[in-house]
């Protein structure tokens, strides 16, 4: 964009503006300022991964970035700016190229942050964080008008997923040249028109296959898994360091898991390294990454960094609470966790506690019982007599199983024959070899009565 104002040092008395930067950096445009940082806090020991993170973001945007800071302390400038240069890019990526909120999020964050540290006006400052709020600002929902996602849909592997990336690790031990990289290459040889991408040997198909054993038994970060040392594992244990700032130094035990042992106990004695691995942590993450895509995933989100999102599915399906799974995960706290928990472990969670709450809402009978079936009736009537038959001091059994008197012969006595269907002398209207047979029996096999009550239909 080609100002339209002089770029020079505005009046001491502006009170909205933050301090500018020195006066040898006025009349260079916000691309050369941020550059300039960029390029000094990568060469920094101290800022080297924060300027990391931003370059990705000034490559992203630097399309936007050709204005000067004072530009904007004409509103009409930056209202233009919007219209013609920010909104359109922001559309481009989150419409046509699909990019995650998140990722945006954070690109924007930097702009906003570059736009703060060299002087452009806080209250235009104040009115593109307020446009670009992910909670109340227009700029997403813009963005849903014209065709983007409300919401990103979180990648999760299933169990079914993990079983087959299981059975896929344990067949490229056996034939590693299968898998081959698609981000790595050999060096290029004089009689190739292009370089191959290299191809696995057993050796990296063992680190694949113990990494993805570990990332199943310990729900942590993939540095930290890749860090383990020879000394900190064995057959009864495995312990990780902990990398977060707020517990760095501290220590993760997990039990190891006796069939996933055989596997770990491979690849330390295929090499004599004082780590567990014998790649190292750029190597093995591509690596991974490949082996995922030889898989059949997208290589979009296909990483280490998911099996952590399946192990918190996992600690949900086996019912643990959210201190349990925290621990487990090494998460500071509850939205911490969630974030790594997928659609499918909410809806565990939430019919367990629906299930909770309307057995506690039946209790105190704030639930109406409907009204009893003819067959539950039936059903009840049956339970109560075979009840009776066990617990009223053997009168009941004594009077039926008394040796000398069929079953025929005692409905007969008692005159109750007809009730279940019989002549009055007890034998059947119809003849039913089977139920003569029953009939003619000395005594009642409560054992067989009790099994037909209990499978009668409700």
């Amino acid at each position: 964009m080609q100002s339209k104002t002089i770029h020079a040092k505005p009046a001491s008395n502006r009170t909205r503006r933050n301090d500018l930067p020195p006066d040898d950096d006025l009349g260079q445009n916000l691309w050369t300022l941020v550059l300039d940082k960029i390029t000094r806090m990568t060469a920094s020991i101290d800022r080297g991964d924060r300027g990391r993170r931003q370059r990705f973001s000034f490559k992203r945007l630097e399309s936007v970035l050709k204005f000067h800071p004072e530009d904007f302390d004409d509103e009409m400038m930056f209202e233009q700016w919007l219209a013609d240069e920010f909104y359109p890019l922001m559309k481009k990526m989150r419409v046509e190229k699909r990019l995650a909120i998140e990722t945006l999020r954070e690109n924007i964050g930097h702009l906003s942050k570059w736009m703060t540290e060299f002087g452009v006006d806080v209250y235009i400052i104040e009115r593109f964080r307020e446009y670009t709020s992910r909670k109340s600002g227009l700029l997403w929902r813009q963005l849903v008008k014209d065709g983007g996602k409300r919401a990103d849909i979180k990648h999760h592997l299933g169990t079914e997923d993990v079983k087959h990336l299981i059975r896929k690790a344990n067949a490229l031990v056996i034939e590693p040249n299968l898998l081959v990289s698609t981000n790595m290459k050999y060096k290029k040889k004089n009689s190739e028109d292009t370089a191959r991408y290299r191809v696995a040997n057993r050796n990296i198909t063992l680190n694949l296959r113990a990494a993805l054993y570990l990332s199943i038994i310990a729900t942590k970060r993939p540095n930290e898994i890749l860090s383990i040392r020879r000394d900190q594992i064995d057959e009864n244990q495995v312990t990780l360091e902990c990398s977060k700032v707020y517990r760095n130094g501290e220590e993760t035990t997990y039990a190891m898991w006796p069939e996933f042992w055989p596997a770990i106990k491979e690849l330390l004695d295929s090499h004599d390294r004082n780590t567990l691995f014998s790649l190292n942590q750029v190597s093995l993450s591509n690596w991974f990454k490949s082996f995922m895509v030889h898989c059949g995933f997208n290589h979009h989100w296909c990483n280490l960094h998911r099996m952590r999102s399946f192990s918190a599915d996992l600690l949900v399906m086996g019912e643990a609470d959210l201190n349990e799974i925290m621990t487990h995960g090494d998460w500071k706290n509850v939205s911490s966790a969630r974030n790594y928990m997928s659609n499918h472990s909410r809806q565990i969670q939430l019919h367990r506690a629906s299930m909770k709450k309307y057995m506690v809402a039946k209790g105190v009978d704030l639930v109406p019982s409907p009204p009893p079936t003819e067959t539950d009736l039936m059903l009840d009537f049956i339970l109560d007599i075979n009840y009776s038959a066990h617990h009223d001091d053997g009168t009941w059994m004594t009077l039926v199983d008394d040796g000398n008197e069929t079953i025929s012969e005692f409905l007969s006595r008692t005159g109750s024959a007809t009730m279940f269907g019989l002549n009055p002398d007890g034998t059947p209207e119809v003849a039913d070899a089977g139920l003569s047979s029953f009939l003619s029996f000395k005594k009642v096999d409560v054992t067989r009565f009790e099994l037909v009550a209990s499978t009668m239909p409700r």
